[in-house]
């Protein structure tokens, strides 16, 4: 069994309307961080693509519920693809995570150096605010 195509499986990219749906489940880290990067240049990609298409910034709503843990080599990486995604996105929003989870959801909008980032307790609330 090809390690790498099962852990791709914890990082996911789709379309709900006019807002791009991440996913982000277990362990972000050590044998997941090639994953992962790999992911977020995906991610980007897609980011691009929708902005050109839509022809306006967009929002970008992240599933955390999954996540179990990370290691402070995957909260870099995301950090930097937040900060590389910035003049494409009008609103990231986060949703679900546990509370320790949430901290590093933080440390990463601190360390992108965006402003227009958020983690909520549920989906309802971020899709609310991206709404605004």
């Amino acid at each position: 069994m090809d390690t790498h195509v099962g852990l791709q499986k914890n990082f996911e990219i789709v379309m709900e309307g006019e807002v791009i749906l991440l996913s982000l489940r277990g362990n972000i880290g050590g044998l997941n961080l090639s994953a992962l990067h790999e992911w977020s240049q995906n991610v980007f990609r897609k980011i691009k693509e929708e902005y050109e298409k839509q022809g306006k910034k967009i929002k970008v709503l992240m599933d955390t519920s999954g996540i179990k843990g990370y290691e402070p080599e995957a909260l870099t990486s995301l950090a930097n693809l937040v900060h590389e995604d910035d003049q494409y996105v009008y609103k990231t929003a986060t949703f679900g995570a546990k509370p320790l989870i949430r901290l590093a959801e933080e440390a990463v909008f601190s360390l992108s150096g965006r402003d227009n980032c958020k983690a909520f307790m549920t989906k309802e609330k971020a899709l609310q605010w991206l709404g605004e």
